[in-house]
């Protein structure tokens, strides 16, 4: 059982609710930047550099928290 607070709670929401909202508001630099690592327009790029297009579009995000987005992300693990 997860035992963090409701008001730690609610910022990490507020945190991820943010970011989304980043990214949705630069979509299209986020899609260019995905399809440049993408040529052969597969639908998946590596883990890394997944990370490294949210720090470039998400300037206040850190490097722990994009790498943790990252492999949320990588569902079948195999780092794409």
């Amino acid at each position: 059982m997860n035992r963090r607070s409701n008001q730690l709670n609610g910022v990490q929401y507020f945190l991820k609710s943010n970011i989304a909202t980043i990214i949705e508001m630069n979509f299209d630099e986020f899609q260019q930047k995905f399809l440049s690592l993408d040529p052969f327009r597969t639908g998946f790029i590596s883990v890394g550099e997944f990370s490294a297009i949210l720090l470039d579009v998400c300037d206040e995000l850190e490097d722990i928290d994009a790498d943790e987005i990252g492999k949320a992300y990588d569902t079948n693990h195999d780092d794409r």
